[in-house]
């Protein structure tokens, strides 16, 4: 719900995107005839463009600050949902230490056993003792002194001689939870986190959408230059992310593309009658 909410905040730049986009392709033979006409003389052939330009309405810059604004608050998003995963992990061993491991129900989404943790099948439900200690010193800045005292306390951290380490209770208030979950058994994890289901649709996702939406401007990505590179490499990128990042933003990535693909197949049925009707109108005229 919140995924959608923000999509259709930003929809108007979305379309004010894909509407320039789409004069751009429009006028793109034009460009294409003024570049090769004024080849030996760039300076008259940037004037020429710029004229065309300007006589049809379009800014080839118009399409791109919607796009920025966009990663803006993406990478935004996924800071807020980073500071989100820190304090709630830490949560969850502090009130299992508080009120016992049995008081502890993991945020579980479907075939995921915490949405705090990434949709993985090489991932735990919850971290192991090393990656605790990374996450939490790569994430110490979101990580308030009255929390690093309680896990002191509680023997989940060490800080003897001034160095962060693990402490001796980590591992057993770990295994607590994870059996209170169901994820472990007689001291074995029999369940991982994930199943690869979200950086694998996130994947394929985007590279439909890549697909669809260069088709709707007139230019498939994989004729233009470094296109092919494009189309398969963000596809890559993007599982990446969701291969490592929490659950919670694999999700709100997810459901971004899906939306984007079904904004992307609606605009394009909503072109294509238009420009039939274009077209039987400009019939009827000549009859």
């Amino acid at each position: 719900a919140l995924t959608l909410l923000i999509k259709l905040l930003m929809l108007p730049l979305d379309l004010k995107q894909r509407a320039s986009s789409r004069k751009m392709s429009l006028i793109s033979a034009e460009v294409q005839s003024i570049q090769k006409r004024y080849a030996n003389n760039p300076e008259q052939m940037n004037r020429k463009v710029s004229e065309l330009y300007k006589e049809r309405g379009v800014s080839p810059m118009a399409g791109c600050w919607p796009m920025l604004i966009s990663m803006v608050f993406l990478f935004a998003f996924y800071g807020a949902l980073r500071v989100v995963a820190t304090e709630q992990t830490i949560s969850i061993y502090l009130k299992a230490i508080q009120d016992g491991a049995e008081s502890i129900q993991l945020p579980s989404w479907l075939w995921i056993r915490n949405l705090f943790q990434a949709d993985s099948g090489m991932a735990s439900a919850l971290p192991k003792a090393q990656e605790f200690l990374t996450f939490v010193q790569q994430n110490a800045s979101y990580v308030t002194p009255q929390s690093f005292s309680l896990m002191a306390d509680a023997g989940l951290l060490s800080f003897a001689n001034g160095t962060m380490a693990i402490g001796p209770s980590y591992d057993t208030v770990r295994a607590a939870i994870l059996t209170a979950n169901g994820c472990m058994q007689n001291g074995v994890e029999i369940y991982n986190n994930g199943w690869f289901v979200l950086p694998i649709i996130a994947g394929v996702s985007l590279f439909l959408q890549q697909k669809f939406t260069s088709k709707l401007s007139g230019q498939p990505i994989d004729k233009q230059p470094g296109g092919k590179m494009m189309l398969y490499f963000f596809p890559i990128f993007s599982a990446w992310i969701c291969f490592t990042a929490n659950a919670i933003f694999s999700i709100y990535w997810v459901m971004s593309n899906l939306f984007a693909i079904a904004i992307t197949v609606i605009i394009t049925i909503y072109y294509k009658r238009k420009d039939q009707k274009k077209e039987v109108t400009a019939e009827n005229f000549r009859s």
